[in-house]
C-alpha cells in the first residue's frame, strides 16, 4: 500500500536522531493500519447514526406520515453507511414516541434497493461509462500540476528536516491524506500527522482536493456531469410522481416498481464522486467556471465549490419539495440544502428563503431530459476528444465554456 510505504521510506532512509519533536512518532515500530475490514471507522459510524437522527428530527411530521424508501448504490461501506443512518432515524422515530429505544440491528430489513456496484446491471447510483474511464488520461493534470507547485516549499521543508528522506511531492500529499484518515479514526484527537503542515499548506492541500473532484467527476471533464443524468431523471419522476424516462444509467426492473417514483421521503446513499456528477447534472456549479490550475481560488472565486464544502466525510443533501400558500393560490417549491448549506440555483431565481418554483426547476433541467452525452460513454474512441463532441454536440459550449 501506497501509504505504509511512505512511511517505510522515512523509517529506512532518515537517521533515527533526525526522527525527533514532531517527527518522533514516525520512528519504528510505528506503521500505518487501516481499518482491515475496508469498513467504516468509530467516528463515521457515530456520523451517520447522527445523520439519520437529525434527517428524522429535520422532518418528524413528513417521517411519521410517509414510509422512507431507501437504496444504496451496493458497495460494502456504503450499504453499512445507509444501515447505520437507518438506525438513527429509527431509534429516533421511536424516542419520539416516548418509547425507550433498545437500538436496532444492523440488518438490511429497511434498505429497498441495493444495485449490484461490480456488476453489470444498470446502477444509477454508480453508473458505468467506458468512455469516462478512456477519456481518462488529462483528468489530473490541473491537479497534479497544483500538488508540484504547493508543495514544493513543503519538500524543502521536510527534506531538511528528515535527513536523506528524499520525499517527493506524492509523498508529501500522502501525509496529508494520512492526517485526515487518521484524525477520522482516531477522532476526536487530531492525528500527529497535521502538526507536520502550516494552515496555509492546508488550504492549498483543500484546493488540491477541490481540483481533483471538479477535473475527475465534475463539469471540469466533459462527460463527468453525464453520469449524473439518470439519477436527476429519476429525481424528476419522484417529484412529478411519473414514471421515471430516462434511457442512460437507470434500472428498468427498479424503475418498474411504483414506489420509486410515488412515495414522498427517500433516502439514496452512494460515494462521494457519484455525489460530484449528480449535482453537476443538477447544475448546482453553473456559476462556477473551470478552476485555475496555477493558483489558489477562493470560494467566492468559485461560487462557493470546494470539495471541503460539497464532499466532505459524510456528506449529504437534501432537496426539499413544499407547497406554500400565496396570495394567487398555493404554489409548489423546491430547496436545496447541500451539507445544511442553502445552495440557490442560477438558472432559477430564488425567493428570499432560497427556494425555486418546481415547475421552473423542471423545465431547467434540459441536460439530463436530453440524456447528457450519454451516447459517448459507449461509443469507440480512444478518448474523448473535445473537438469531436463539438460536432457531435453543439451544447458543448455551455459545458466547457
Amino acid at each position: 500500500m501506497q501509504y505504509q510505504a511512505t512511511i517505510l521510506k522515512i523509517q529506512r532512509n532518515v537517521p533515527e536522531k533526525f526522527l525527533r519533536g514532531k517527527y518522533a512518532f514516525l520512528k519504528r515500530p510505528y506503521a500505518y493500519a487501516p481499518k482491515s475490514d475496508g469498513g467504516l471507522t468509530h467516528s463515521g459510524e457515530r456520523q451517520m447514526e447522527e445523520s439519520g437522527r437529525k434527517f428524522y428530527q429535520t422532518y418528524p411530521y413528513l417521517a411519521e406520515a410517509n414510509q422512507l424508501y431507501v437504496r444504496t448504490s451496493g458497495k460494502d461501506r456504503v450499504d453499512e453507511s445507509a444501515r447505520l443512518f437507518l438506525r438513527g432515524y429509527n431509534n429516533a422515530k421511536e424516542e419520539a414516541k416516548s418509547e425507550i429505544s433498545g437500538g436496532f440491528a444492523l440488518s438490511d430489513s429497511d434498505i429497498d434497493v441495493k444495485f449490484d456496484e461490480e456488476g453489470g446491471t444498470a446502477n444509477p447510483l454508480r453508473p458505468k461509462c467506458p468512455g469516462l474511464q478512456r477519456s481518462d488520461a488529462g483528468s489530473s493534470i490541473p491537479k497534479d500540476h497544483w500538488a508540484i507547485k504547493f508543495t514544493r516549499p513543503i519538500r524543502r521543508r521536510l527534506n531538511k528536516d528528515l535527513r536523506s528522506a528524499f520525499l517527493n511531492t506524492n509523498d508529501v500529499i500522502i501525509l496529508m491524506h494520512l492526517c485526515a484518515f487518521q484524525t477520522a479514526a482516531a477522532s476526536p484527537e487530531a492525528s500527529r500527522f497535521c502538526d507536520l503542515f502550516q494552515v496555509d499548506e492546508w488550504r492549498d492541500y483543500d484546493y488540491f482536493m477541490s481540483l481533483e473532484k471538479w477535473y475527475r467527476f465534475g463539469p471540469g471533464r466533459f462527460l463527468g456531469p453525464t453520469q449524473g443524468v439518470g439519477f436527476v431523471n429519476e429525481l424528476i419522476a419522484r417529484l412529478t410522481h411519473t414514471p421515471v424516462q430516462d434511457q442512460t444509467s437507470t434500472n428498468a426492473e427498479v424503475n418498474a416498481r411504483p414506489e420509486n417514483y410515488q412515495r414522498n421521503l427517500y433516502a439514496d446513499f452512494t460515494s462521494d464522486n457519484k455525489i460530484i456528477a449528480i449535482f453537476s447534472a443538477l447544475g448546482l456549479f453553473n456559476e462556477t467556471r473551470n478552476l485555475d490550475r496555477n493558483r489558489r481560488q477562493s470560494t467566492a472565486e468559485t461560487a462557493g465549490f470546494a470539495a471541503s464544502w460539497v464532499v466532505p466525510f459524510g456528506a449529504r443533501a437534501y432537496l426539499e419539495r413544499m407547497r406554500c400558500e400565496s396570495p394567487g393560490g398555493p404554489k409548489e417549491w423546491v430547496r436545496f440544502l447541500v451539507n445544511d448549506r442553502i445552495v440557490p440555483l442560477s438558472y432559477c431565481p430564488p425567493d428570499t428563503h432560497g427556494r425555486c418554483l418546481l415547475n421552473t426547476f423542471l423545465e431547467k433541467l434540459t441536460f439530463a431530459k436530453q440524456g447528457g452525452h450519454w451516447p459517448l460513454c459507449s461509443a469507440k474512441l480512444p478518448w474523448v476528444h473535445k473537438e469531436f463532441v463539438a460536432n457531435f454536440n453543439p451544447d458543448i459550449n455551455r459545458l466547457w465554456r
